[in-house]
């Protein structure tokens, strides 16, 4: 096993920052994610948890959007996700209407 140093920096001062990761069991393959919402003090501002990846990242948004937010940077350990939300999905896509409402966030001042 490798162990590497992850380490977080701050948003500009009129940006927010949004991370969300998670962690599946895989004998039970429960999935189970949370989100932290922090300014650029470093200050946690509003955190949640859900079992689900994709629609944590929307409950995040809208929280931070909710708090007035419009700036906002979305970090996830899931490359699977963010993948998602930077790419056009498939209109036949499961989440389509939870990826389009992150990305309607994100996007959206």
């Amino acid at each position: 096993m490798k162990s590497c140093c992850v380490s977080w920096s701050p948003p500009s001062p009129d940006w927010v920052k949004l991370n969300v990761d998670g962690s599946m069991m895989p004998e039970s393959e429960a999935i189970f994610v949370g989100g932290v919402v922090r300014g650029h003090r470093k200050s946690w501002m509003v955190g949640f948890s859900l079992n689900k990846s994709m629609g944590s990242i929307l409950k995040g948004l809208k929280l931070v959007w909710k708090a007035g937010y419009r700036k906002i940077i979305v970090e996830s350990g899931s490359q699977v996700v963010v993948a998602i939300l930077n790419q056009n999905a498939s209109l036949n896509h499961p989440l389509l209407n939870i990826i389009l409402a992150c990305k309607l966030l994100i996007t959206n001042e």
